[in-house]
């Protein structure tokens, strides 16, 4: 990718640990900027609390109409009646309820665990989000949910990543923040942001959850990284033309 791509490091977006409204806002803020100068803007680091600057940022620049926001992740986060207004488990049901994003421009991959109950996704319908759960994946094959992801995402002009490290099994990510088992494989999600970057035009992505603290093997970290990787080589394929249903390389393939 960096042969193909102009990256830059932007640097660390401070927070302020006083006032969560304030780094909500910076936050919000400061990816504008990036977009405003004309780079797609990858966002390194924090809990899911952030999708909401990230994607107010991406809406209020692209318009609501025009992206689909692709979330990865274990959580649907879509809870309601917290005391604090903004936390992860609430910034779906914030960027909707803020009309920030239209839910049905939203659409959800790898969700399972208690919180994804009966309720949580009567509520996503009801919502018109697009979900496609573990069950599902069970139930209908990685094939289908994968192919079902990238037809959605393709019905607007412009797609958003927010990936969860969650949304991978613990035996790949012991140190997200919420880990749940029974998640993606590491080919599965690898395969699936190399798509969507490769078919689709994303405007940003952002890589969230990562606690390096939790996990001493580090593989988290190192399949954060690969999936970061997959997501800028996808990037590259369409800057280079290759933007055709699941490409590959002739040199991948045996004979």
């Amino acid at each position: 990718p960096s042969l193909t791509l102009n990256i830059a490091d932007y640097g660390n977006v401070f927070t302020d640990y006083l006032s969560l409204e304030l780094s909500v806002q910076h936050i919000q803020e400061q990816i504008s900027s990036i977009i405003e100068a004309g780079s797609v803007p990858f966002v390194v680091g924090g809990d899911h609390s952030i999708m909401y600057s990230t994607v107010a940022a991406i809406t209020d620049n692209y318009g609501t109409e025009n992206v689909t926001v692709v979330q990865l992740d274990a959580h649907y986060n879509g809870t309601l009646g917290l005391e604090h207004y903004y936390s992860d488990e609430q910034s779906v049901s914030r960027l909707l309820g803020d009309n920030k994003l239209k839910g049905s421009n939203l659409v959800q991959v790898g969700l399972r665990g208690p919180s994804q109950d009966k309720e949580a996704l009567e509520w996503l319908l009801a919502q018109g989000v697009s979900y496609h759960t573990m069950a599902e994946v069970e139930e209908k094959g990685w094939y289908y949910t994968l192919e079902s992801t990238i037809k959605q995402a393709q019905t607007q002009n412009k797609t958003y990543i927010s990936f969860d490290m969650s949304v991978l099994d613990p035996a790949y990510a012991p140190g997200a923040g919420r880990p749940i088992p029974g998640g993606l494989s590491i080919i599965q999600a690898r395969t699936m942001v190399r798509r969507l970057c490769a078919e689709t035009e994303v405007v940003g992505f952002e890589m969230l959850d990562v606690a390096p603290y939790l996990d001493t093997s580090y593989k988290t970290a190192l399949n954060a990284n690969y999936i970061m990787h997959a997501c800028l080589t996808g990037i590259a394929m369409r800057k280079a033309g290759k933007t055709q249903t699941n490409h590959l390389d002739s040199l991948a393939l045996s004979k």
